[in-house]
Order: C-alpha cells, then structure tokens, then sequence
C-alpha cells in the first residue's frame, strides 16, 4: 500500500462482457464466450502500468462496471481488488461495488463476492413489469430480479443499490409506480432512476424510426419523476443527485467523487480516466503541453483483443487523451455539481472563473457577467434558487436541468 495521497481518486474498472446486449445499450460491451483469463491478467497489468500516474491520490472507491461485471469469477475480483489495495494507497473501509445483473449470480456466488472484498452491489433491476423487461431485451423477469436482492440480503451485503428505467415503450404512470414501491420493500439503500434514452445505431433508434415503438410523452416523464421524488423522500431515501437517491450514509462514494469532479483510475476496454499527473505515461499523446498538466482526461481501445495485446506488450491501452484546460474544467464544475442537490457555491464558481480569465480582463468580465445575469434570471424564472449562496436546482429546474446548465455556461 503507498503513502497517503493528498488528492481523492476512485478506480473503475470495466468489465466489456454480456450475456446478450440489450436493445437500447450503447455501452461498450460484447456477448459470446469471454476471454476472462486473458482480460484479468491484463486488467491486473494495467493497474500497474497507471498506478505512478496516481502515486499522489487517496482511493475511497473501487467501481467494477460494465457490461456485466457479475459474469466475472469471483476468485478474478479478489485478486484484482489485492493488486489495486497493494499498489494504491486506500482510505479506511473503501467502497467496493460491483454491478450485477439478475440473472448472473446466485446466492453461493453472491457470498464468494462478498467474502473477496465486495461491500456494495448495484442490481440492475431496470423494472418489474415482466412485459417491460421483455421490450428492454434484459434477459430476467421480475422473480429473479427480487430474488437476486433477497440473496444479496441473506448474503450480509447490506448496501445495495437497484436501477430503475422509466420513459419505456408500453409503460404505464402504475406500472412503474409498482416497480419503484416493489423495490424499495426490499430493504435497499439506494435507488437510481434514469429516464430512458434512445441512441443512433441501437435496435431501439432503428424501431422508433420505422413507427415500431413508440416513447411516452415528455408530459410522462414528468410525472414519473416528480412522483418518485415525493415517494422516495416519504420512504426516508436523500434526493442527492438528479438522478440518485440514497437512505443516510449510503450515497455512493465512487459518484459522488466523479461528480464532485475528482480523480479516477479507469482500468479495462473502453474506460475512461481522469488523472493528476503532471508526467502521465502518454506523455507522447499529450505534446509540449504535457509537463504543465495537473488535469489528463485518457480513453481506452474498445477492442478486447488489442486491449489485451498491448497489455501483454507491456504498453499502456491508451487511445485518447488531453490536457484539460482551465476553461474545460470550469464547465465541468458547473456540470457536473449543479447535478448534486447541495449545489454549488456562487462565489467559489466567479473566483474560478474569475481566475480562468486573469489574464484577459474583457473576456472574464464578459463570462462573470453573463453567470450573474443568467443565475438572476434562472432564479427569477424558478429554475435555481440561492440557498444561503448555494445555486441549486427547483423542481421545476431538475426537469430541464441540462437546458439550464446551459445557460450557465461562460
């Protein structure tokens, strides 16, 4: 384990592989027989590759994503998480979840997980209305999406999180009411609720585009929305970030640090990383403007077979990366913790700016300006509201949230 860090990380890791890709997924993710032998191994040689890029951070989260990290040996987990622990320094009693769908683990594997240092699980449940998963493509019905919960309770896993899709094709306002009341019976500790989304070149895009389904209307959003946050704030959940609600202590750590724009280690086909330091490994990708960096957004190569041959090469998988810029990272601010309840701080957002544009009066004048003048509208129009400094979001405001972030940008 490495000295303390004085910056906060998280380490995702991706796990590509799926039993059947669903219709609406643009993940990157496969189906067919994994290689999970060959992918483990270079997952572990990654970790070691990116490890020095993140000598300065303290970890508080491990995040196994996906595709479906549940099809992963238990045995590959545990070692992975020994090799992070053992490279990495962590915080006390970091935050280990691991996304599972029903379907892919039973009671015996849920235990094995747990006992290789899993201690958060992420179902994705997606609904409980047999005929609404069968028009996703998942690949479980309702029995086993509660009875993977039930499992993971007799299991001792006490955090547990379920995802819910609402906006499907076919669903009724008491259908999905029936799914969110049915889950939160569970016992679980978190929810999240995402608003279905159709993108270009998923069998969904291709069906609404012939007339074969049909999405409910905007109005039906609305009201999914605003009926779940009256109900989850009735049945004791936080409404901590657009779309997360969470019981008392059991937000997600590993969320909240992206969102709270922090360091992350994304480790595996397809992830993404965002590193502090100053002489990244691809410091040939980055250029001149290298040495100067303090923020490094990196990709990875989606293809399983050259990830794995470049980590075999002792090279590191990277496909992209870039320096962020000052004006870059403001955005992002704005982004990403307006989505937090809490909201963020007015002063603290001018001071950033303010000092994005110190060397060009006109322009940071013209970017202060224009926050102030739209902060004063939104609020006027009851989009935001100013909490004892804090800009944070209405109800009216959630609905439209990235229309109004928007706005705000400088």
């Amino acid at each position: 384990m490495k000295k303390q860090g004085k910056n906060s990380a998280g380490l995702y890791v991706h796990f590509p592989f799926c039993v059947s890709k669903c219709a609406y997924c643009d993940f990157i993710s496969y189906t067919g027989l994994p290689p999970l032998k060959d992918y483990s191994s270079a997952v572990l040689q990654e970790i070691k590759l990116r490890a020095d890029d993140f000598r300065d951070c303290s970890f508080s989260s491990i995040y196994f994503g996906g595709g479906t990290p549940s099809l992963w040996n238990p045995d590959s987990i545990k070692a992975i998480i020994k090799e992070a622990v053992s490279l990495l320094h962590f915080n006390e009693n970091p935050e280990i979840t691991l996304e599972i769908n029903p379907g892919t683990a039973d009671g015996e594997k849920l235990k094995a997980f747990r006992k290789a240092g899993v201690n958060r699980l992420s179902v994705g449940v997606q609904s409980l209305s047999d005929g609404e998963l069968r028009t996703l493509g998942r690949i479980h019905d309702s029995k086993v999406a509660l009875a993977v919960i039930s499992s993971a309770v007799s299991s001792g896993f006490q955090n547990i999180s379920a995802d819910l899709i609402y906006s499907v094709p076919g669903q009724s306002l008491e259908s999905f009411q029936r799914s969110l009341g049915g889950i939160v019976d569970t016992g679980i500790t978190h929810v999240s609720l995402y608003e279905l989304t159709i993108h270009e070149g998923t069998p969904f895009y291709r069906m609404i585009e012939q007339g074969q389904l049909v999405l409910p209307s905007e109005e039906f959003s609305v009201d999914v929305y605003r009926g779940s946050e009256r109900f989850l704030e009735s049945a004791g959940f936080e409404h901590y970030e657009i779309s997360n609600w969470a019981k008392p202590e059991f937000k997600c750590v590993h969320n909240v640090n992206c969102w709270e724009c922090g360091y992350y280690m994304g480790i595996g086909v397809g992830a993404h990383g965002h590193q502090p330091s100053e002489y990244p490994n691809d410091i040939d990708l980055l250029g001149k403007n290298a040495a100067e960096a303090c923020h490094v957004r990196y990709s990875n190569i989606k293809d399983v077979k050259e990830y794995m041959s470049n980590l075999v090469d002792g090279k590191a998988p990277t496909i992209w990366s870039e320096v962020v810029s000052r004006e870059a990272r403001v955005m992002e601010k704005i982004y990403l913790g307006l989505r937090m309840m809490k909201g963020l701080k007015l002063e603290d957002l001018k001071r950033d700016v303010y000092n994005v544009y110190i060397n060009n009066t006109i322009k940071g004048e013209r970017a202060l300006n224009k926050i102030e003048t739209e902060c004063k509208a939104l609020i006027s129009e009851e989009y935001l509201t100013n909490n004892n400094g804090k800009i944070c979001f209405t109800g009216k405001g959630e609905i439209v949230a990235d229309q109004v972030i928007l706005r705000l940008m400088p």
